[in-house]
């Protein structure tokens, strides 16, 4: 499942690096023919998009591999690291935007060429539309963290341009009538829009993954579910007391259970302690994630500290 599971991964990250290459070219051509800002926002934003995938790719190729000498626990904190990455230059791009933005709203404006900015706008509206929903729809099937974020990151995009579409369909209509005087602020006032808009997506995407390299424990929902799985695995078993520890990394959930056995509790020795072990894991692999399971039994809780 596992290998299926990093097949369609890649997959689709091919996908994306492949999409968000032609929308980089299409904006930055049709940036030189409106000098639009709202459009060169937009072409950059596919340009480090594209990088990023290229970056994602071989991310996803790390994180697969079994943990060595150089990483004793794997590669998984790869995941959340080109996460954070992604989340920083989004925030990076939007704040420069909105800052050029604001400087020309307070200096005239800018000018553009309205016609050829509404065929850009349809273009590419449907072509971020479509790479958006199909990183959503891969996100879904592989669980994958990197695939998630490759999914906001399309879903920031695909506003970005549907936005420059509307603002320059108005504008296209209002060039002729009273409202004329108010052309060339459309396009600095669109980005600024633009930027409040998506600005929560990367803030997010950065504090989660900060979240998770700095080893904060998981969101309370899948706290809730580990407990869950383990506690249904070992109703039937005799134990006085437990403690779980959780460290997410990317789609990598490392799970530590320390178990005090009550004094009933009975196995065939370590072989028993292995059963005990196999249910427990058996029921956290329904879970919706990479388990890593470490259980340890110990007769003081003072070793669970």
């Amino acid at each position: 499942m596992r290998t299926l599971r990093a097949s369609e991964e890649t997959k689709a990250l091919k996908i994306s690096i492949v999409g968000a290459g032609f929308m980089a070219v299409l904006g930055i051509v049709f940036y030189w023919l409106t000098r639009s800002e709202a459009i060169l926002l937009d072409g950059v934003f596919s340009s480090i998009g594209f990088l990023m995938a290229m970056l994602t790719l071989k991310a996803a190729q790390i994180v697969a591999l079994p943990d060595d000498d150089h990483f004793n626990y794997g590669y998984a904190h790869f995941a959340p690291l080109i996460n954070l990455l992604k989340g920083l230059l989004m925030l990076v791009l939007i704040i420069v935007a909105a800052a050029s933005s604001i400087d020309a709203l307070f200096s005239g404006g800018r000018p553009l060429a309205l016609g050829i900015a509404v065929v850009y706008g349809a273009f590419g509206s449907i072509g971020c539309a479509g790479f958006a929903t199909k990183m959503y729809l891969a996100s879904k099937e592989t669980g994958s963290d990197l695939v998630a974020v490759d999914a906001k990151s399309w879903m920031i995009d695909t506003l970005l341009t549907f936005a420059v579409l509307i603002a320059f369909v108005f504008g296209w209509f209002i060039q002729d009538g009273p409202l004329a005087g108010w052309l060339d602020y459309i396009d600095p006032a669109l980005v600024l829009i633009l930027v409040i808009l998506s600005a929560p997506i990367p803030i997010k995407i950065f504090m989660s993954n900060l979240r998770d390299m700095l080893g904060h424990a998981p969101e309370e929902w899948i706290q809730e579910a580990v407990e869950r799985s383990y506690l249904k695995a070992v109703h039937d078993i005799a134990v006085k007391d437990y403690r779980i520890r959780l460290l997410r990394l990317g789609n990598t959930l490392n799970v530590l259970i320390h178990v005090q056995p009550a004094a009933e509790f009975r196995v065939d020795g370590l072989a028993g302690l292995d059963k005990v072990r196999d249910k427990i894991e058996a029921e956290l692999d329904k879970l919706d994630a990479v388990i890593v399971l470490d259980v340890l039994f110990v007769n003081d809780m003072r070793f669970a500290k």
